[in-house]
């Protein structure tokens, strides 16, 4: 009889493990619902992380836009000045250097110039050079 109690009672199951049992598949779950709340705004960080990346990368190509354009603006002003007194030795190769800075609008502008000051028409050349000056903002 004691050997048939005993082996009832191992058979039964356990209150106190049943319970354990219980509330630990209830944290899986809840675990479960948070890891993917949390993938979720994993995703919308990497998302964020993308666009701040790609204005960043704007933000520094407009800063070296504008750098050389500053550039550009400063020989051509001493090119004016150059040209004024009727010099316009090494002027071709400034003009041309600066054509690679600068972007399209401006470059033909340069362009313009140094084809004005290949014919040797000064005037011409620094007019232009002048007028890009007058019509751009520092």
């Amino acid at each position: 009889m004691f050997t048939l109690t005993l082996a009832l009672l191992a058979a039964a199951p356990q209150p106190k493990l049943s319970v354990e049992v219980d509330r630990l598949k209830q944290e899986l779950v809840s675990l479960k619902q948070e890891n993917e709340a949390l993938r979720g705004r994993l995703e919308s960080l990497e998302k964020l992380e993308a666009r701040l990346s790609k204005i960043e990368q704007r933000v520094a190509a407009e800063d070296e836009r504008r750098d050389n354009l500053v550039q550009v603006r400063a020989t051509v002003e001493a090119v004016v000045q150059q040209l004024r007194s009727g010099d316009k030795k090494g002027v071709d190769q400034r003009l041309a250097e600066s054509v690679k800075l600068a972007p399209p609008d401006v470059a033909r502008f340069l362009v313009t110039a140094r084809e004005a000051l290949a014919r040797d028409d000064l005037a011409n050349g620094r007019a232009v050079l002048t007028l890009w000056l007058a019509t751009t903002t520092p």
